[in-house]
């Protein structure tokens, strides 16, 4: 991706490097949800800010903590590195470990699919919202993979999302995910079908995440959300490929949102990484700063407006 000069200054000055202690104040906080468990996470707020938006981080398929990284296996601090460019332009931020992870209660297993992940979601915001500390005007979710879809499923129940940045997020049933991982996993030379079959027979049997995943149809959720959205999209993604955020910006393009941005990364996969993976790409990183700011910046009132009703 060319990068311009004003790029180049954002990749400068709203680097996703690490901020000194003084200037972050880091609160760990609990967030009960009506399933029952507790959810653990850090709530980062710039020093000697009291209000203002709050950017919360979704994570992708599978059970994931609040240090979150796009490469199984490897902490590229892919969230860190975003939230750390937030903080440096005044937008606090929160992260936290999903159900039965890190520090918080109660079984992944057992309990996530994506609709009550979006439930548990939903109870961070009303957690986030009545923190004696930091009082949260609005809220920014920013969401990988499965994550943009469960950001997208609270932000249309919500007046309080002033934006959404969705990275390479579905646009199909999972079944169709599936379908596409598995043609270019065999094009590279990966699992044959009758292996694939066999771990797809066994997770039908044992995972109600996968049983939903592969039905559940996110067009309808997409053609409900108001609110401004980011689309990054690595254009070698082999786990969504690139034509499912050009679907979803269409939806929401035909549904009268107006304020959709869809950035294409021609050198960039699923993970949005340089060639090493433990290095999330910067410039990832200060886009979303970028429109963040711009977002938070021209905002006409304190909250946008309430969820819309579905057509029929």
């Amino acid at each position: 991706m060319f990068i311009s000069a004003v790029m180049a200054l954002s990749l400068s000055l709203q680097s996703g490097d690490p901020i000194s202690h003084e200037n972050v104040e880091r609160i760990e906080v609990r967030a009960p949800t009506r399933a029952g468990h507790v959810l653990a996470g850090t709530f980062s707020i710039p020093t000697g800010l009291r209000r203002g938006p709050v950017a919360v981080f979704v994570s992708g398929a599978g059970p994931q903590t609040r240090n979150y990284s796009t490469v199984d296996g490897v902490n590229n601090r892919a969230f860190e590195k975003i939230e750390n460019g937030l903080l440096r332009i005044g937008i606090a931020s929160f992260r936290y470990d999903e159900v039965g992870t890190g520090l918080s209660g109660g079984s992944y297993r057992e309990y996530a699919t994506s609709t009550t992940l979006a439930d548990d979601l939903a109870d961070v915001l009303t957690t986030l919202r009545s923190h004696q500390k930091f009082e949260a005007t609005e809220f920014l979710l920013i969401g990988h993979s499965e994550g943009g879809l469960i950001a997208s499923m609270a932000a249309v129940s919500s007046n309080r999302i002033a934006g959404l940045v969705l990275l390479a997020a579905p646009a199909t049933p999972g079944s169709q995910v599936m379908q596409d991982q598995w043609a270019a996993f065999q094009r590279l030379g990966g699992e044959t079908t009758e292996e694939q079959q066999s771990i797809h027979r066994e997770r039908l049997r044992l995972d109600p995440w996968y049983r939903l995943f592969l039905t559940l149809d996110p067009s309808p959720i997409y053609a409900r959300v108001v609110q401004p959205v980011l689309l990054l999209q690595g254009e070698q993604d082999y786990s969504v490929p690139a034509w499912h955020a050009d679907r979803i910006a269409s939806v929401l393009r035909e549904n009268g949102n107006t304020r959709v941005k869809l950035v294409r990364l021609p050198e960039r996969g699923h993970a949005f990484i340089n060639l090493d993976p433990n290095e999330f790409d910067p410039a990832v990183t200060a886009l979303i700063v970028d429109w963040a700011a711009a977002i938070v910046r021209t905002r006409p009132d304190k909250h946008v407006s309430g969820p819309r009703t579905p057509a029929g």
